[in-house]
């Protein structure tokens, strides 16, 4: 049995690692929105703030800016799909 100091200790630290690992995951969330908002892949962009860093990929995005010709099309394919009420 350990004692009370060790436990709390080590329900600090697993406390902490938890933390961290929310906060990592809340920015590949956040590059994963700022890449759909660009018209961007974001499973990319995502696998890249995996690997590197959700920081620097934030700093690429914003860089790079909005893919405007796959924005184009997703508008226009959008357009298309609509369905009018008087067609109903």
């Amino acid at each position: 049995m350990l004692p009370i100091v060790v436990e709390t200790e080590i329900l600090y630290i697993v406390g902490c690692i938890l933390a961290l690992f929310f906060l990592y995951i809340i920015r590949i969330h956040i590059a994963y929105r700022m890449a759909k908002k660009r018209a961007r892949r974001p499973l990319g962009w995502v696998l890249l703030s995996l690997f590197v860093s959700p920081i620097l990929t934030w700093i690429i995005l914003l860089i790079v800016g909005k893919d405007e010709r796959a924005y184009n099309e997703y508008c226009i394919d959008d357009k298309y799909n609509q369905v009018d009420e008087k067609d109903l």
